[in-house]
């Protein structure tokens, strides 16, 4: 077998991979490209045993920066997630706190602070309307 016919059928095999591994049914590729559904099926398992590579140099280049650059996205928004958890959980403690000093001011001196705030912001509202 010369070289030629060789990296001819690297080609072919390769495309066959990628197209069945990309969903296209069995019955086609055998129709399109005249090999046996045997033979593509074994072909598949040698990929999948790593035995055969489906990728130019190229493609896995790209192929493996994407990976990174997935592998540093998920890493930041893990980071992300975990900042935005802490601020909520802070956030969370402000507003039981700021609810228990109210509850305090209501309960022991009987000031309604949530009352007080309401009516002092449909002042200011009204006072922003005049022309």
């Amino acid at each position: 077998m010369s070289v030629i016919s060789y990296k001819r059928i690297m080609r072919l095999e390769s495309a066959v991979l990628r197209e069945y591994f990309s969903g296209v049914p069995l019955s086609s590729l055998t129709r399109r490209y005249g090999v046996n559904g045997r033979r593509i099926e074994a072909m598949a398992s040698d990929y999948m045993k790593g035995k055969i590579d489906i990728f130019d140099p190229g493609d896995k280049k790209a192929i493996e920066m994407s990976k990174l650059s997935h592998k540093e996205e998920v890493r930041l928004l893990k980071e992300k997630i975990a900042i935005l958890e802490d601020a909520l959980k802070m956030a969370n403690i402000k507003a039981e706190g700021a609810d228990i000093m109210m509850g305090i001011l209501k309960d022991e001196y009987g000031i309604d602070l949530s009352k007080k705030v309401d009516a002092e912001r449909s002042r200011s509202s009204r006072g922003g309307t005049k022309k």
